[in-house]
């Protein structure tokens, strides 16, 4: 079956998506080791805001993580101008979020939470991705 989710609303010319994959519920170093030693696992996932029109957009790189106050951290921000390049395998994947500066680091993730990146998503990406 396919693996891939994804969450996908509009936001004025804007196109908003989430999308992130499945994992097995079974962990093979964990046979024999009963309940306790499950830990929740962090789901790795993308979320990208394109221009409806010209295709152009950024892709934020984040992982889920637990807590309660900020469900998520951000890895990566990458711009592109096209979906040819969004696509391209070769093309720079943006800076490590932690390394931009703190005022941008605030209006991204401000942006992102004005789009409707929150803690009920993260559980529902989280929730999701186990429940196969």
């Amino acid at each position: 079956g396919d693996v891939n989710m994804a969450l996908e609303r509009e936001v004025g010319d804007k196109v908003v998506r989430m999308e992130w994959q499945l994992t097995s519920p079974f962990n093979p170093d964990m046979e024999g080791e009963g309940e306790e030693g499950i830990d929740h696992e962090a789901t790795d996932f993308c979320v990208t805001v394109e221009n409806k029109s010209k295709g152009s957009g950024m892709a934020f790189y984040c992982s889920t993580q637990t807590g309660e106050d900020h469900r998520y951290v951000i890895g990566n921000v990458k711009a592109y101008a096209s979906a040819e390049e969004k696509d391209s395998v070769s093309s720079y994947n943006g800076p490590e979020f932690e390394d931009i500066d703190d005022k941008l680091q605030e209006v991204l993730d401000e942006y992102l939470a004005e789009i409707g990146m929150n803690n009920e998503v993260c559980d529902f990406i989280d929730a999701s991705a186990l429940d196969k």
